[in-house]
């Protein structure tokens, strides 16, 4: 059970792998877009305001877990000790929060502070959503802007600060994991493998011994590629290089893209990638479970080895294969911003400084009330088991959402997870590479129709090249003129476009 419950919660902490490069394009509303005269109504309403010190928070949870009003009132009680606030939370259920958002934000309901997915930010601000945090957390947040530093630039529009990202892994470092107990039976020194193309000789030693095995493929079945580059939200133009020049280019129309594709042809017709991996809807965790396959390849850092253990039921070994990286949508993939519609900006920005500075308080949300849902292990000051006579099925409040709220490295982390995981993580945020482009938004409006195409022509194409299914020689330039047909070229002259105007702004080069 502590396993299992430890690789919940690190792959809740460490979940950004391939999903954060993923198409980053803004849920449209069914509702009119509020604009500049919303945004007026809320401020007057502000200045209307008696309540004063009402605080509404709204965020989702996978699901609502049974004893959420006992925690929001242990939540309500100690904000109301610690600044005098009344809190109000909210809880939606995930499926349902984004539709309910934008109905907010269309209409004057109080709601202050509130979840904000780095993938709508552009188009929250751009419909007039989101109220500019640059002076509220100079005023009442010195400890966000230490906890995160340059990484808070990535909820930016404009050089306006309009969401806080929460502070995790805010890093991708692309891998593979492996199976210990094979590497060991054939002899092979993880330390050996610097690279993928190191990769050759390890599958071909143990598919020579286990012929019915397949070697290798990614932990998500989408497009089998090496990340080093930043996304720029879509992968629809990109920046090489980790982010380190500001030229947007065609990623589909790189060397590094074709040799990727080439490489995997290679692997897919020795039988290191399955032939049915296309139609295969078993995990990769399940396979390697079963004995179908050697390795896969994902983000890996602190916690791999023991997370992709507890979910594969075998000693696992993880080999980076790129260097630690960041960029916006990893970093603003979860985050808190202020609404329009807010009547209490001030006191909003309070209750989510307690998020970054007030473990105590950031612990009740993340795991509940001590001593009824969760204790201390005995010995250690941070890390956290069930409380006595609970478990995952019949706690009334353990909902796996961690990974959106605060100050993630300041908060208890569940037993089987290694006691300086938040130093490594810290120190690994650190020293990633950042993307030049930190903080760049792209608003995909003006070319929201090439979008859509180039999105069938990629769906259509990548994940088959990538994988390795089809012959790259010929079905690679057929995609490559898809996706000029489509528009892929204006949607790369947008965003360089917005880029250049953003980089002069921001004094980039």
């Amino acid at each position: 059970m502590k396993k299992k419950l430890a690789a919940l919660f690190l792959a809740a902490v460490m979940m950004l792998g391939l999903a954060a490069c993923g198409n980053g394009a803004s849920s449209q509303s069914a509702q009119t877009p509020a604009g500049p005269s919303a945004a007026s109504d809320a401020q007057s309403a502000r200045a209307d305001n008696t309540a004063g010190g009402k605080v509404v928070m709204y965020y989702p949870l996978g699901a609502i877990p049974s004893d959420q009003d006992k925690v929001s009132q242990a939540m309500h009680d100690y904000v109301e000790e610690k600044l005098g606030l009344d809190l109000e939370v909210q809880v939606v259920p995930n499926s349902s929060y984004e539709d309910q958002l934008n109905l907010i934000m269309a209409g004057s309901e109080q709601i202050d502070l509130c979840l904000v997915f780095g993938r709508n930010v552009s188009s929250y601000v751009a419909r007039g959503g989101l109220v500019d945090l640059n002076e509220l957390l100079d005023t009442y947040g010195p400890d966000i802007q230490a906890c995160l530093g340059d990484y808070l630039n990535a909820g930016s529009v404009g050089g306006v600060r309009y969401q806080v990202p929460v502070n995790r892994s805010l890093f991708y470092q692309y891998g593979i994991v492996m199976r210990k107990d094979l590497l060991d039976k054939y002899e092979i020194d993880p330390a050996d493998i610097q690279s993928e193309e190191d990769l050759d000789a390890v599958f071909a030693a143990i598919k020579a011994g286990e012929p019915d095995m397949a070697m290798v493929q990614p932990e998500s079945t989408t497009m089998f590629t090496y990340v080093d580059y930043d996304s720029l939200s879509d992968d629809f133009g990109v920046l090489m290089n980790y982010g380190q020049n500001l030229d947007v280019v065609n990623l589909y129309e790189t060397d590094e893209f074709r040799e990727q594709c080439e490489q995997h042809r290679e692997w897919f017709e020795k039988g290191y990638i399955a032939s049915d991996v296309l139609t295969n809807t078993e995990s990769s965790a399940d396979l390697v479970k079963a004995g179908k396959l050697f390795s896969f390849t994902c983000t890996v850092g602190p916690g791999t080895n023991q997370d992709k253990s507890n979910q594969c039921g075998r000693d696992m070994v993880y080999v980076a294969l790129r260097k630690p990286f960041s960029y916006t949508g990893k970093v603003s993939t979860y985050g808190w911003g202020i609404l329009n519609n807010s009547k209490n900006p001030e006191g909003a920005m309070q209750v989510l400084y307690l998020m970054y500075s007030d473990p105590a308080f950031l612990n009740l949300i993340d795991w509940g009330i001590e001593g009824v849902h969760y204790q201390l292990k005995e010995g250690s000051s941070r890390i956290i088991t069930f409380a006595d006579g609970v478990d995952d099925t019949s706690s009334g409040y353990f909902h796996n959402w961690s990974f959106a709220f605060g100050d993630q490295l300041n908060a208890y982390f569940w037993d089987g997870t290694e006691e300086d995981f938040p130093e490594q993580v810290r120190a690994m945020n650190e020293s990633a590479i950042q993307s030049k482009a930190m903080g760049f938004a792209y608003d995909m409006s003006e070319v929201k129709n090439e979008v859509t195409a180039v999105s069938n022509v990629v769906d259509q194409y990548a994940k088959a090249l990538t994988l390795g299914c089809v012959d790259p020689e010929k079905t690679l330039p057929e995609f490559q003129q898809a996706l000029r047909d489509a528009g892929i070229e204006n949607i790369i002259a947008a965003k360089q476009q917005q880029l250049n105007t953003w980089a002069e702004a921001s004094g980039v080069s």
